[in-house]
């Protein structure tokens, strides 16, 4: 049996188009807990002024799916991916954040793309 230049690419552009459907990747599942914790985190574009320790490195993206939708709906979904990271690690709160436009994605099927990464952080219990 032989396969045609025609049939390798229809495959192809299958696959690409399957793959690319995809949005951006999902975070793990949080618990009850956790969302708890997400819901009222603080984000902090600094230092935070409670003494802890960075547990580790955050990051939260954004993806504006549509020319019409707006910018702002991708920062609020980027920064919900910020703390939803950090109360995966279970962060008190993320500190020395920043978020930046990307570019245009198309793999993500993003038309605009924001990421913000930043610290998680762990609040010194007394």
């Amino acid at each position: 049996m032989l396969i045609t230049m025609r049939e390798i690419g229809a495959v192809v552009a299958c696959a690409v188009l399957i793959t690319s459907c995809g949005s951006l990747p999902g975070s793990k599942r949080l618990t009850d807990l956790q969302v708890e914790k997400a819901t009222a985190m603080v984000v902090l574009f600094g230092t935070s002024p409670r003494p802890g320790k960075v547990i580790g490195v955050v990051r939260g993206d954004g993806c504006q799916k549509s020319v019409y939708e707006k910018r702002v709906d991708s920062e609020i979904e980027a920064m919900k991916g910020l703390k939803d990271a950090a109360a995966g690690v279970d962060a008190d709160a993320v500190v020395n954040a920043v978020c930046q436009d990307l570019e245009i994605d198309w793999f993500s099927n993003c038309w605009g793309l924001i990421s913000c990464s930043g610290q998680a952080f762990a609040y010194e219990r007394r």
